[in-house]
């Protein structure tokens, strides 16, 4: 567990840099957090997954990197969207 966030950081970085190679260009950075005091955060959060989507659904659904528990259906997209 110590090293696991470097370890999803280093693959997001990887999947975001595959993903510019094709036609989708995404800029490298995090997925701002949910804040219970900031009252748009929320909104923040899903905008941002709904942008980078493309890339969350490749690193859940690499089985390495155990986030298959994480996968977001396209149901649950179209409720982001």
């Amino acid at each position: 567990m110590k090293n696991s966030f470097m370890i999803l950081l280093l693959e997001w970085n990887k999947v975001l840099k595959q993903l510019a190679e094709g036609d989708k260009v995404l800029s490298v950075c995090i997925m701002p957090q949910n804040v219970s005091i900031c009252w748009n955060s929320t909104y923040n959060m899903l905008k941002f997954a709904y942008t980078y989507r493309d890339a969350i659904n490749q690193i859940t659904d690499n089985q390495g990197l155990n986030l298959r528990h994480c996968i977001v259906t396209e149901v649950e997209w179209e409720l982001v969207k």
